[in-house]
């Protein structure tokens, strides 16, 4: 059995993010990064990257996944009844395939001298004090899964994942179409429910439409949700280009540790149930997870304040939105608030897409407006 300083299971942006981190702190470790598929590789997902998933790619030295990609300047929020509102928020955000980000990421990680190895997870042994066996092959002191939204090493493990209720189901596909924004719309098909339009800078558009799980009413919940997105965005889409997906939310509250091992990304919930975001989540968490794991005791507990820590507000009025946007009136509201004021646009923004919280004074514009529509 080979004994590493850390195991990484899952290659995607968290465990990408957590291999690297934990190569700047430890330069010298061996690090083994494990993963069922071969990059590159395509991921359903609306490829969007936040400005807050921006300061992360920097802060881990990865910024160079960005260069040559076209820089987008405007969001546009679209509420249930129509009324839309266009911003320019202080810092851009960008586009970018799962297909090229996380292939560009691991190659980073491999270059910090990270060990990618194609290979499925068939076993987990928490040894406690003795460290985490996988697969009767590898033995570390620490695991961090980031094996995503069905996390295989969840289950290996007897831990939960997110029920229906906390979890949406969306597709994804590609379509050629002049767009230069970022686009959020809230759907009344299978409300709550939204649509995405997000401009990859190639000629082609990530579009896509997600609504609660528990929503679905089809025995072939791929079909009904092609069927909302075509009705949605109103172009024909490749079908080679649909990908469905689901997405468990942070309001499940999942565990983010079992004994020695570590949960991040989509592996431990880490989805924002207004945008369905998870990108900068899982860079983020990634980060921290790898940065809990130098420590000689207490990883789980330091991993778990971390997130608190940064995360612990935001994830409070993210899961306060998320009930509130059941009434349509509510976005209603919102929406016709940030038309109003640039500052409630941004802080509606941050919270969608980075680690914002319901501030006064978007909480006081949105009454504002719901009762004065």
């Amino acid at each position: 059995m080979e004994s590493v300083d850390l195991i990484v299971i899952g290659a995607g942006p968290a465990g990408s993010a957590a291999a690297i981190r934990y190569l700047q702190l430890r330069p010298t470790a061996r690090v083994v990064l494990l993963d069922k598929a071969a990059f590159p590789r395509d991921k359903p997902c609306g490829d969007g990257l936040g400005p807050d998933a921006v300061s992360e790619l920097v802060a881990l030295g990865a910024a160079e996944v960005l260069y040559g990609r076209i820089p987008v300047t405007s969001v546009i929020l679209q509420s249930p009844s129509g009324r839309r509102v266009t911003g320019h928020p202080p810092r851009p955000g960008f586009v970018v395939p799962r297909f090229e980000l996380d292939a560009a990421l691991v190659a980073v990680a491999q270059r910090m001298g990270a060990e990618l190895l194609c290979e499925r997870v068939e076993s987990v042994r928490d040894l406690t004090h003795a460290g985490v066996v996988i697969n009767e092959r590898f033995r570390a002191p620490v695991v961090i899964a980031a094996d995503g939204a069905n996390s295989r090493t969840r289950s290996l493990l007897g831990e939960p994942r997110a029920p229906d209720h906390h979890a949406a189901f969306a597709v994804r596909g590609y379509v050629k179409a002049p767009h230069d924004a970022l686009e959020i719309r809230w759907e009344r098909r299978l409300y709550p429910a939204y649509s995405w339009l997000f401009p990859v800078g190639d000629g082609r558009v990530n579009v896509g439409f997600g609504c609660l799980h528990s929503q679905l009413r089809d025995p072939r919940p791929k079909v009904e949700l092609w069927s909302a997105l075509r009705e949605a965005i109103g172009l024909e889409i490749p079908e080679d280009s649909l990908r469905a997906h689901r997405l468990p939310f942070t309001t499940a509250k999942l565990s983010r540790s079992s004994g020695s091992v570590l949960f991040a990304g989509d592996a431990a919930g880490m989805i924002n149930p207004l945008s369905g975001e998870g990108i900068y989540y899982a860079l983020a968490t990634g980060r921290m997870a790898a940065s809990a794991a130098t420590l000689s005791a207490g990883n789980s507990v330091a991993y778990e304040h971390a997130v608190r820590r940064v995360f612990g507000a935001h994830f409070r009025s993210t899961s306060l939105a998320h009930l509130l946007q059941r009434i349509p009136r509510n976005i209603d509201a919102a929406v016709s608030a940030a038309n109003k004021s640039p500052e409630v646009f941004d802080d509606l923004v941050e919270i969608a897409l980075g680690r914002g919280t319901l501030t006064p004074v978007v909480v006081s514009a949105v009454a504002r407006h719901w009762v004065r529509p």
